[in-house]
């Protein structure tokens, strides 16, 4: 069962991190799509209006950027449903204007129209999250569900590279015990120019989440070394 003050303890653990590194630390957004993936994903909030405090307002723009493009990330991974658990709770507190600039293109109201009535029927269970959002920002949050897709996968348009990519996705596959399709991604994280120090960081940084947020891997979870073993060439 998760337990509120270790997970807020967790995301400042992640903030300070993220300080200590250089401009490249994933740490925060780690965190993000750790919780996300085992259904903590409200928890965004907080990340969110904890990791504003110490943000230059110059900064925001690029603080939601980051945020949402990890999320789409491990859109593929994790489903949509979670996704936006995470996304809707993180909205209300972004400036409307940045909220636009995740946009790359206009859409058609029709389209608008049938991604909205989609998100509403297959995830009813946020309809209070909906509503909230879509008095806030009614003409963007359609687009927001929309264009969080496979294409945005390793797409130009993310802020993430390659390895941030794998060390996101490499978090979300520890998170929710799936040690074998783990294994492929530590693999992919020294394939795109990781070292096996930061790779060790990342994979008990992930179980680290999974453990703060009460959800416990078995006890023969494979280590990095038996991962690398274990993938294939």
């Amino acid at each position: 069962m998760a337990n509120q003050k270790e997970i807020e303890a967790l995301i400042y653990e992640a903030l300070n991190k993220q300080k200590q590194g250089n401009q490249h630390s994933l740490w925060d957004c780690l965190v993000l799509v750790g919780l996300t993936s085992i259904n903590q994903g409200h928890y965004a909030a907080y990340l969110y209006k904890s990791a504003l405090e110490t943000t230059a307002i110059e900064s925001k723009q690029l603080l939601w950027r980051r945020y949402a493009d990890a999320l789409s990330e491990m859109l593929i991974v994790v489903g949509l449903p979670k996704t936006l658990n995470a996304l809707y709770s993180m909205m209300p507190m972004v400036e409307k204007s940045d909220l636009i600039n995740l946009k790359k293109s206009d859409w058609e109201a029709d389209t608008s129209a049938r991604g909205w009535q989609y998100a509403t029927l297959t995830h009813h269970d946020l309809a209070d999250r909906y509503k909230e959002i879509a008095l806030y920002a009614p003409d963007v949050v359609t687009h927001i569900t929309l264009n969080l897709s496979i294409e945005k996968l390793l797409s130009d348009y993310s802020m993430h590279d390659g390895l941030a990519t794998m060390a996101l996705l490499l978090t979300v596959l520890v998170t929710m015990n799936c040690s074998i399709q783990a294994s492929w991604y530590a693999d992919g994280y020294l394939r795109h120019g990781g070292e096996k120090e930061s790779l060790r960081g990342v994979v008990e940084f992930a179980k680290k989440i999974a453990h703060d947020a009460g959800s416990e891997l078995p006890a023969d979870f494979p280590s990095v070394e038996n991962m690398l073993g274990g993938t294939p060439p």
